[in-house]
C-alpha cells in the first residue's frame, strides 16, 4: 500500500472507529484487517486524531442539545399560557421540576443542598362541567 493512501485511510478508520462499537465492525466497514486498525490504534497520531474526532463530536453534541433544550423551555413557556389550565400545570410542573432538582454539587462541609418540595395543585380535569 502506497505511503500517499495512507492518510485517507486513517481518515475513513476513524470515521469507521466512530461509528462501529467494536474494532472488528469498523476495520471490516473499510475493508482492513482488524489487527492493522489495532496496530493503528497504538500510533500516537493516530489516537490523537482520533480523539480530536471525538471531541469535537462531542462538542455538536452538546451544542444541538443545548439548541433543543432552549426550544423545550420557549415551548413550555409558551404551554404556561396556552389557556389549557392541564396543559399550563404540566409546563409549571416541568419547569419547577427542572429548576428544583438538587445539583448533587456538593457546598461547604461537604452537605448536598436540600430539595425544595413544592405541592402542586391537583390536577383539573377538563372534561367537568
Amino acid at each position: 500500500m502506497s505511503l500517499q493512501k495512507l492518510p485517507l485511510l486513517f481518515d475513513r478508520a476513524i470515521v469507521a472507529l466512530m461509528s462501529h462499537a467494536r474494532v472488528t465492525d469498523a476495520a471490516k466497514s473499510i475493508n482492513i484487517a482488524p489487527e492493522t486498525l489495532r496496530s493503528w490504534l497504538k500510533k500516537p497520531e493516530f489516537s490523537a486524531a482520533l480523539d480530536a474526532a471525538r471531541e469535537e463530536a462531542l462538542s455538536e453534541t452538546i451544542n444541538q442539545l443545548r439548541l433543543a433544550s432552549q426550544n423545550a423551555v420557549k415551548a413550555l413557556s409558551r404551554n404556561l399560557r396556552c389557556g389549557v389550565p392541564a396543559a399550563e400545570i404540566a409546563a409549571a410542573r416541568a419547569i419547577l421540576d427542572a429548576i428544583l432538582k438538587p445539583s448533587g454539587i456538593p457546598v461547604e462541609g461537604g452537605q448536598t443542598p436540600l430539595r425544595i418540595e413544592i405541592v402542586y395543585a391537583p390536577q383539573v380535569n377538563i372534561n367537568e362541567p
